[in-house]
């Protein structure tokens, strides 16, 4: 039932709606403008009519309960306009709606209880504006306006192409980034707690984002997962790997998939039905058919022998190494041993069709002229491979060559950048192509005198998008690679 292969059973949905929703804070919150402010009042006065202590006249320990949280939640939007805070590490809110069909409803089933609980506000203050909110705290004012029913609008990310400040986009990466010593703490606490698991039961636990090892979600999760290993004690789980993400199954590898958001009594359902005969037999096929790839390229006399982990998983993908091994046995290695430096991607007989359509080969054999690599069908024989190499091998070593000198342009620009700019880290979204990541560079060196003031310490991804890292984490923030300096 559970032992779904590598074809897991995904709900990024879910996940996204709920865990995940947080990690996208929204552009359109860094401005306060006409349009944004009205918006976030008419919310406030809605949730004013819901929760209201006069509407529970006939119930009065509720009344008191929402009079208490009614002034609570004044304290927290005094504290984030700028007013006195407290020294409060949390504001947790109760409060008690009425189904508004029955406004002379006295039975407690016509109440619906409502619990949130809210970090401090956090506020900056501008010279000419005042003090504001950052997106955090909208976002979790979002959190409060959803859970009584309202629009949760405010709890949207920084997504999409909306113009947005880089002056305050580096402002609030830059509050979420900061190291305090609870997060701090927190990674240290995760990490143990990760070694202890694989000491205690001899399993690996990783995340799939948006868990990373400083989130408090990722400690909740390793809390639930202790739990479950302690009831699951007759299961031999030593020796795998357990991926916290959002689907549940066995992948190519031999990993075991739990999904994050669901609960522990799933979990453990999991656990104790999944194919661990099957789980084991993946990591065993996987270890021999890398091992049978490093031992072909030698014979090949190539730098290597790739492909995906779906194909590699497949019987067609076992019996081409075996071919290209007795080939390589027979015949030597291709081209002479001239080409040491090409990798080898064996593609799948749909990609080889789709790309046939498109290609005058005869051998269905062609040079992917990004990377260099020479990309061969699963069903190829060695001779084929072999005369396509020593024919076009030299054609193939110019785009390698060409490729590998702009990957370390890119390096290189790609620390200077770092240090000039004093980033704590600076990453490439491996979706972005190699000018991408060059004009992103390159915008960033230009930009130095204007952006140093924002970026010391900070850890930035290049990406398509702009998005701040989980509130209280040690997570990236994502930078457009086209970003504008007009902006700041």
């Amino acid at each position: 039932m559970w032992a779904c292969g590598w074809k897991l059973f995904l709900r990024r949905g879910v996940a996204l709606g709920q865990g995940g929703q947080h990690i996208l804070q929204a552009a359109r919150w860094i401005h306060d403008d006409v349009h944004t402010l009205p918006k976030f009042k008419n919310e406030l006065r809605r949730l004013y009519k819901l929760i209201h202590p006069d509407l529970l006249h006939n119930f009065p320990n509720e009344q008191a309960t929402n009079l208490r949280s009614f002034q609570l939640l004044q304290e927290y939007l005094n504290a984030a306009k700028g007013g006195n805070t407290s020294s409060r590490f949390s504001y947790h809110f109760e409060f008690f709606i009425k189904d508004s069909s029955d406004d002379e409803a006295k039975d407690e089933k016509a109440l619906q209880r409502v619990e949130v609980s809210l970090p401090p506000p956090q506020v900056k203050f501008h010279p000419q504006r005042g003090a504001e909110m950052l997106p955090g705290t909208k976002v979790a004012i979002g959190k409060l306006f959803a859970a009584c029913g309202l629009s949760s609008e405010v709890s949207h990310g920084w997504v999409g192409d909306e113009h947005i400040s880089l002056s305050d986009f580096f402002q609030q990466a830059s509050e979420l980034q900061r190291k305090d010593a609870s997060v701090l703490n927190r990674e240290q606490q995760v990490l143990m707690v990760k070694n202890a698991m694989k000491m205690r039961s001899g399993i690996t636990v990783s995340f799939l984002p948006p868990l990373v090892d400083s989130s408090m979600e990722s400690m909740e999760a390793l809390e639930k997962l202790a739990q479950v290993l302690d009831r699951c004690k007759d299961i031999r789980l030593s020796g795998f790997a357990l991926m916290i993400g959002d689907c549940y199954g066995i992948d190519a590898l031999g990993n075991l998939w739990i999904d994050r958001n669901d609960r522990m009594e799933s979990w453990l359902q999991f656990l104790r039905q999944v194919d661990l005969v099957d789980a084991a037999a993946r990591k065993t096929s996987a270890k021999e058919w890398r091992f049978r790839e490093f031992e072909l390229a030698k014979a090949m006399q190539v730098a290597m022998v790739f492909t995906h982990t779906s194909l590699a998983a497949t019987p067609a993908y076992s019996l081409f190494l075996s071919g290209m091994a007795e080939g390589a046995k027979t015949h030597g290695p291709v081209g002479a041993g001239n080409f040491s430096e090409l990798p080898i991607r064996v593609a799948g007989a749909r990609e080889m069709f789709d790309l046939q359509a498109s290609s005058s080969q005869a051998s269905g054999c062609y040079i992917d002229k990004v990377t260099g690599a020479v990309v061969v069908p699963v069903s190829a024989s060695y001779l084929v491979i072999s005369r396509f190499i020593s024919d076009r091998g030299n054609e193939a070593l110019l785009y390698r060559r060409k490729h590998e000198e702009e990957r370390r342009r890119i390096e290189d620009l790609q620390v200077e950048a770092r240090k000039r700019l004093k980033l704590r880290h600076l990453l490439f979204d491996s979706k972005l192509s190699n000018d991408q990541q060059a004009t992103a560079c390159a915008r960033l060196l230009r930009s130095v005198p204007e952006l140093i003031r924002y970026t010391e310490g900070l850890s930035l991804m290049i990406s398509d998008e702009y998005r701040l890292p989980l509130p209280g984490s040690k997570g990236l923030a994502y930078l457009k690679w086209d970003f504008n300096i007009s902006d700041l």
